[in-house]
């Protein structure tokens, strides 16, 4: 996952005209647990999550809700150093730490399901990214490469997608044009699609992933930045000059 150091901006309120973004400051001061922010997602009621490097942050706009790891309360969550975040199509949080497995949970009970690799089929405990794709959840370790979690056996399987190598680093994924896209430590784009693995741009090593609509992004580890649309022809952008600053 991409990670924000020390403080985090929350975007309270987006216009067309960019004059008109206003930004709103969350830092220590603010109630946030931790200042370094390793992931950030947005639930379907509006909520902020924010994993940092000391807990999990839950925001409603006005104060801060802090989920952090018990010994003793095997409800808490596995581990403070939250690496990824995903809310699933039935609205759970899943938590992916940074050494400890992860973790479900649901927002309505606060109830928190752990895997980790003494309990489950997990071979790495250190979760970099997790995504939904076709009734699938599919996590993304560190170490040890790629699995999938499935609802209806509520476990944790491994796919072996590349007949080289399994135990890869997992970078990033992404979703895109009913494909799921993988970011490695090998190279190219890895995508799933009807069953079926595929990889883009296999003389390249990527760092980064992002998808809209219309498009997805890969980030190079060179510094170049690729475009693919939905008619999956490849354009490498011009290195931009000039940024503009908030």
């Amino acid at each position: 996952m991409k990670k924000i150091s020390l403080i985090i901006f929350v975007l309270v309120s987006l216009k067309l005209s960019a004059q008109n973004q206003r930004f709103k400051k969350l830092s220590l001061n603010e109630g946030l647990s931790q200042s370094t922010v390793n992931c950030v997602i947005q639930d379907r009621l509006g909520f902020i999550w924010i994993g940092t490097q000391d807990g999990l942050n839950k925001y409603d706009g006005h104060k801060f809700k802090h989920y952090k790891n018990s010994v003793t309360d095997t409800n808490s969550i596995p581990d403070n150093f939250v690496q990824s975040l995903f809310e699933d199509s039935k609205g759970n949080i899943w938590i992916g730490t940074y050494g400890n497995g992860l973790a479900i949970l649901n927002p309505k009970t606060n109830h928190i399901k752990r895997f980790n690799s003494k309990n489950s089929n997990l071979e790495d405990d250190i979760i970099m990214s997790i995504i939904e794709y076709e009734n699938l959840i599919y996590i993304g370790t560190k170490r040890a490469g790629l699995y999938s979690y499935s609802d209806e056996s509520k476990s944790i399987e491994k796919l072996r997608f590349n007949k080289i190598e399994n135990n890869i680093q997992i970078i990033d994924m992404e979703l895109f044009n009913n494909a799921l896209y993988i970011c490695s430590s090998l190279k190219g784009i890895h995508k799933l699609e009807n069953n079926k693995w595929n990889t883009i741009l296999d003389s390249i090593r990527f760092q980064s992933l992002h998808s809209t609509k219309e498009s997805i992004w890969y980030g190079s580890h060179s510094g170049k930045l690729f475009q693919s649309s939905l008619n999956n022809s490849i354009i490498v952008m011009p290195i931009m000059r000039s940024f503009k600053k908030y």
